[in-house]
């Protein structure tokens, strides 16, 4: 159970920066 908590935060944050990069990648 340790893990999945631990690697939740980590896959919520990456998951985030995609969503981010993700418009500006459309715009060019």
């Amino acid at each position: 159970m340790r893990e999945i908590v631990f690697i939740a935060p980590v896959t919520v944050t990456v998951a985030g920066s995609h969503l981010r990069l993700m418009p500006k990648a459309l715009e060019v």
